[in-house]
This record gives structure tokens, C-alpha cells and sequence, in this order.
């Protein structure tokens, strides 16, 4: 009886080792694939040729500066048609500097078509004078019932007249005082400011603001060169964009 105690109980133990034996074994295989490095879950031919990876790797980056290149070149082309937008759809050139011309007054002379029997050297008042009105009833003056083409495309411009001062003196009169715009109150924003903006060749929002500007100062009644009242503002727009023609082809 003792003996067949022992033989089962034995019997106990042996089973109890082989269900160890296989829970151990159980586990190993569990365990053992995240042991494994990584690189044998690669491809054989992944593993047995790195060239090959560098090789994919190379044509990944070649790809994507490709790619970048592209998008670039589109967005700097986007740019482009954009300002050519803003400049009304004309394409533009970047103006002559003043020291292209042999002197200030020829450089100012540039600005405008055949100026008759008006010489260019009298237009050296627009680079000495700081005072936007003091130059513009001068201009005005000087101007005033000359024959030529100059004389009339003046004569058109009315309130544009100002624009043109700012544009002829940012590209000619060079290491001047700036201009000067005294106007009645602040509504209307800073007039100095604003002709100070302009450039040779002066952005389409440039010219907007200005007109705003001189909009706001009839509205209120500020005291304004008498003549700009006979210009109706669709003729001295179309002055002022005959001005701007000029100014893009001036050599």
C-alpha cells in the first residue's frame, strides 16, 4: 500500500515537471521573437544587400529635393504673376538709377515726353525745394500754356501731379531733404508719409492710399491747388497712367 503511494505520487511529479517543461517551453517561443534582431525580420535581399538600401534611400532623398525644387520654382512663379497683377499687368524693369544720367535735371527730364520749349535745366527747383506745394504750384506755373507734349500730359494730371513730384524726386534727387506735406488735421492720414512711399516705380497699393489720402482732404474741404478742380478724376487718372508708362521704359 505504501509502496503504491509512492508510485503515484511520483506519477504527481512527473506530470507536474512536464506541464512546467511545457509552459517553459511555451513562454521561449513567445519571447524568443522579440529577442530576435531586427534585422532578421528583413527581407533576405534587404539583408544580403546594404548597397541596395543606400542605393533606395539615395533616390528617396533625390525624390523629395526634387519635389521641394518643384514647389519652389511654382510659388516664385505665383509671386511673379502676382506682382505683375499689381502692376496692372504690364511687366516692369527695374528703373535706371540717377547716376545713369549725366545730371539731376536730365534725370527729372526722363520722366516726361518731349518737354518743347520747356527747358530741362528749369526743372531743377523739384530736387532743391523740400515743400510738396511750393514745388507743385512752381510746376504748375512753368508748365501752364507751353505747347508740347509735356506741357499738356501736366496739365491733365490735376491732383496726380503730386504722385509724379514723388516718383520724378525717388529716382532722381538724390541725397535730398525730404518732402514736406503739411495738411489741416490728422483724418486723413500723414500726406508726407504717403508721397514718401513712392518709387520710381511705385506699387499699385502705393498709388491707392494716395488717392484715399486726397479723397479725404476733398470730403473735408482742405484748401487744395484751385486748377486740380477742372482735371475730372478719370482724366487725370488716365494723365497720371500715361506718366507711369514713361516711367517704366525711362533709359
Amino acid at each position: 500500500m505504501a509502496a503504491f503511494g509512492m508510485e503515484m505520487q511520483e506519477r504527481r511529479s512527473l506530470r507536474v515537471t512536464i506541464g512546467l517543461a511545457a509552459v517553459l517551453a511555451l513562454a521561449a517561443s513567445l519571447v524568443a521573437p522579440l529577442a530576435t534582431p531586427r534585422t532578421r525580420a528583413l527581407p533576405p535581399a534587404a539583408v544580403q544587400a546594404p548597397a541596395a538600401l543606400a542605393e533606395h534611400d539615395e533616390r528617396v532623398r533625390t525624390e523629395a529635393l526634387s519635389a521641394a525644387t518643384s514647389l519652389a520654382s511654382s510659388l516664385a512663379e505665383l509671386a511673379r504673376a502676382r506682382a505683375l497683377h499689381e502692376q496692372g499687368g504690364k511687366r516692369t524693369f527695374a528703373p535706371p538709377p540717377a547716376s545713369a544720367f549725366p545730371s539731376e535735371t536730365a534725370c527729372l527730364a526722363s520722366f516726361l515726353p518731349k518737354l518743347g520749349p520747356v527747358d530741362p535745366e528749369s526743372l531743377d527747383f523739384i530736387c532743391e525745394k523740400s515743400d510738396v506745394w511750393s514745388i507743385e504750384r512752381q510746376s504748375h506755373v512753368l508748365m501752364t500754356g507751353k505747347p508740347g507734349q509735356a506741357a499738356q500730359l501736366w496739365k491733365r494730371l490735376g491732383p496726380y501731379s503730386l504722385a509724379a513730384l514723388a516718383m520724378m524726386r525717388g529716382g532722381c534727387c538724390v541725397d535730398r531733404e525730404p518732402l514736406a506735406a503739411v495738411v489741416p488735421g490728422l483724418w486723413c492720414g500723414v500726406l508726407r508719409d504717403k508721397l514718401s512711399s513712392f518709387t520710381p516705380l511705385p506699387e499699385r497699393s502705393t498709388v491707392q492710399d494716395y488717392e484715399r489720402s486726397v479723397s479725404c482732404l476733398v470730403r473735408r474741404g482742405a484748401r487744395l491747388p484751385a486748377h486740380w478742380a477742372t482735371v475730372p478724376a478719370g482724366r487725370g487718372r488716365r494723365a497720371f497712367d500715361e506718366f507711369l508708362e514713361i516711367a517704366r521704359s525711362r533709359r
